[in-house]
């Protein structure tokens, strides 16, 4: 749905539309955040009817896609620009620039003689260059597994395109395969594996687990699966997937598989890569205490830049807890050296989860199934969370949000963290808009910072979500000054402060704002914090005082704040020293790009 928003001067100039949000000319005083400025016209990027700058910021409002839109995977094409979202029942959306999401239907339906039945569920798309072909990659439950209950007949599909768009079709064709025994294992000649041809039909599931000596090993009789994702390690391919529950599994783990081709597994590389509950396979419990599912893998490989100048690579398979039906749904992080493993689950203090849930939310509910993509060097998380935001009667649907990297002394590498789920202003990416997050690379300092924090929390690009994983700014006190240093002249539009997440330390204004460049000062007084972010007794995360404006030049800005959210909610309580603050965002361009 697009509002579009006229345009900045527009915005500025035209009161009786933002008459909330414009700060007109006025007496500054003589104080040093004032002196020789001139007050700077500004809107808040949002009006009194909630419309906002849709060229600029982005908002979960939970309405990119009508309808029920659950467990979106999400693929980049080259070859048009477009992201492509597909939902569980083989919906697809795409879009350009995150705001206008164009609906293309439903781009895959099984065949009536194929192998699966119904359920078709959490579809995943991937490009394969030899091929040229898209192949998405599904589970349904399948007509001729009868030996089970219903969750034991899942299966994993794959089909195939010309187009991201589809319509997709089962593979069918004949592939290599190895030679097994009735063991699972393979037969060899001199030493070297068996190939032998195989014709597959759309009547037959092309993957199949009890060919696997791994299962043999186990001793199991049925081998159901759900929650395809392929991943591309070079020219290696890889496809996660859950072990679904059924007769002989009460949990749901993450699993891998090498592939020998796009259709092909290599039965011999299936590996358990997490267990519910434990932080590795068969280890020491971790913070999922109660948790009985680990689903919806995606995997991510990145390349740590030490300060010491040395790299590391690391393997990062992410996943979701509880499972979809709890409003407490969640993404976790997994990091391992290579892509099958062994992978070590990250602890509460590492970040985790990293889309998380708390008990407290009251602005969204069962954040989870998600996927990512890569937008320049930013990554965004697109996921699903339930339409009411407080609990899980109206079905599902799309939202997204920034995950970043940040590096972590202890462990010695980069760190996911995601600033989400969220329900406010959020800038779009800058490959879509133009506009650069330019505090990232500014020199940042405070006056007064409390004992264990510090002046880089306001610019790590990670703001506070839930208590465990606190990146918060604090002051020492209730007065704090924070001078942002671009070393040179930029050109800005828009400046973001993120409250902290603790009610009793937020800020509830701007006492002053101050941009200081060759060209000429300005100043904004009392830029207030939205009331909408803040709930009953709690702050909801991700929430920003925003200033949006006409291009001016800076070299320097310089606030001011004194003034807290708990003085106003909360007079009779006991003060707690200190103003937190969770992240700084300056959006603008070089004045010479």
């Amino acid at each position: 749905m697009r509002s579009k928003y006229l345009s900045k001067l527009a915005i500025i100039c035209a009161s009786t539309l933002f008459c909330t949000t414009i700060v007109l000319s006025g007496c500054g005083g003589e104080d040093e955040m004032h002196k020789a400025a001139t007050s700077l016209a500004y809107s808040t990027g949002i009006n009194a009817e909630g419309l906002y700058d849709e060229s600029m910021f982005y908002r979960n409002d939970l309405n990119f896609v009508k309808g029920d839109f659950a467990d979106p995977g999400a693929f980049y094409c080259e070859a048009d620009g477009y992201y492509y979202v597909y939902s569980t029942d083989m919906r697809c959306v795409r879009t350009k620039d995150f705001v206008d999401f164009e609906d293309l239907g439903v781009v895959f339906t099984a065949a009536a003689d194929a192998w699966s039945n119904n359920y078709y569920w959490a579809p995943e798309v991937i490009y394969d260059n030899s091929t040229q072909k898209y192949y998405l990659y599904y589970s349904a439950t399948a007509k001729d597994v009868t030996n089970t209950n219903w969750n034991g007949r899942h299966r994993i599909g794959i089909a195939v395109a010309d187009t991201p768009q589809g319509p997709f079709h089962e593979w069918e064709g004949t592939r290599s395969i190895p030679l097994r025994d009735e063991d699972g294992k393979r037969v060899q000649e001199n030493g070297e594996d068996v190939f032998v041809n195989e014709k597959l039909t759309k009547a037959q599931f092309p993957i199949d687990f009890m060919q696997s000596p791994v299962v043999h090993e186990l001793g199991l009789n049925n081998f159901a699966m759900i929650d395809a994702h392929p991943f591309f390690d070079g020219d290696d391919l890889y496809l996660y997937f859950v072990h679904h529950k059924d007769d002989w599994n009460e949990t749901q783990g993450i699993w891998g598989v090498k592939m020998i081709d796009m259709v092909t597994p290599d039965y011999d590389t299936l590996t358990q890569l997490t267990e519910p509950g434990k932080k590795t396979i068969g280890g020491e419990a971790n913070f999922e205490v109660g948790v009985t599912v680990n689903e919806a893998p995606f995997m991510l490989s990145h390349v740590t830049k030490k300060p010491d100048g040395t790299t590391v690579k690391k393997y990062y398979l992410t996943y979701s807890i509880y499972g979809y039906s709890n409003p407490l749904y969640s993404v976790a992080c997994a990091v391992s050296d290579s892509p099958l493993g062994a992978f070590v689950k990250l602890d509460t203090k590492d970040g985790q989860p990293i889309l998380g849930i708390d008990s407290d939310f009251d602005h969204m509910a069962g954040t989870g199934h998600h996927s990512f993509v890569q937008c320049g060097d930013e990554y965004f998380m697109m996921y699903h969370a339930f339409s009411n935001r407080t609990n899980i009667n109206d079905g599902r649907t799309l939202a997204f949000d920034r995950m970043t990297f940040a590096y972590n002394e202890s462990l010695g590498y980069d760190l996911m963290y995601g600033n989400g789920p969220t329900y406010s202003l959020q800038p779009l990416p800058y490959t879509v808009t133009g506009y650069q997050n330019l505090a990232k690379d500014a020199v940042i300092t405070a006056d007064g910072i409390a004992d264990g924090s510090r002046a880089s929390y306001l610019n790590d690009g990670r703001f506070t979500i839930n208590y465990d994983n606190d990146f918060d700014f604090v002051s020492a006190s209730n007065t704090v000054t924070v001078t942002i240093d671009f070393g040179k002249e930029v050109a800005l539009n828009a400046i973001m402060v993120y409250n902290g997440r603790d009610i009793y330390q937020a800020f509830s204004s701007m006492d002053v704002i101050r941009f200081e460049s060759a060209e000429g000062n300005y100043y904004i007084d009392n830029l207030t914090f939205p009331k909408a972010y803040i709930g009953d007794g709690i702050m909801r995360p991700g929430g920003a005082a925003i200033a949006e404006f006409n291009t001016i030049k800076a070299n320097k800005i310089v606030m001011k704040i004194t003034k807290k959210i708990a003085a106003e909610l909360f007079p009779d309580r006991p003060d707690a020293a200190g103003v937190s603050i969770s992240e700084i965002v300056v959006l603008g361009k070089e004045a010479n790009a």
